[in-house]
């Protein structure tokens, strides 16, 4: 009786190309959620990224709010609107509203230390906002922030 020969060692024979597979899978989701954080930079070392915080309203700041029929400046309803868009005349040649402006103008407090916060209608066409965004601009208004819905 030959016991040892009776005993038999099988090798483990485990396919290795699923696992491979497997692997492979596992890598890209692990890649593609794979979050940086704001102090790597990856553009290079010269540029430094903003931060955004919540502001609250502070004494001097503007708001325009950019309606259907109406463009308002703290609550106030400076220009006419036929749906979203200036009337024929409202706008000078290069664009910008006079009567924006002077209404910008009025007020204590110099127009650079002020802070303009836009609330437009979200049908409201880029073209209407870009002209009040140049006219606060030619005002001297350095500080202006556009006002979104959190979703």
């Amino acid at each position: 009786m030959d016991i040892a020969g009776s005993q038999r060692t099988s090798a483990i024979n485990l396919p290795l190309a699923p696992m491979a597979d497997v692997f492979i899978v596992v890598l890209i989701l692990i890649l593609k959620t794979l979050t940086f954080e704001a102090s790597s930079n990856p553009v290079g070392t010269d540029v430094q990224l903003p931060g955004a915080k919540a502001a609250e309203g502070t004494p001097g700041n503007l708001q325009v709010m950019v309606g259907a029929n109406a463009v308002r400046l703290n609550d106030e309803e400076i220009l006419p609107l036929s749906n979203y868009e200036f009337p024929s005349g409202t706008l000078d040649t290069a664009g910008f509203s006079p009567a924006f402006r002077s209404a910008l103008s009025a007020g204590e407090g110099e127009a650079a230390q002020k802070t303009l916060t836009v609330y437009a209608d979200k049908n409201a066409p880029y073209a209407t906002v870009r002209a009040l965004l140049q006219t606060a601009m030619s005002a001297g208004i350095t500080k202006i922030r556009i006002a979104v819905a959190q979703e």
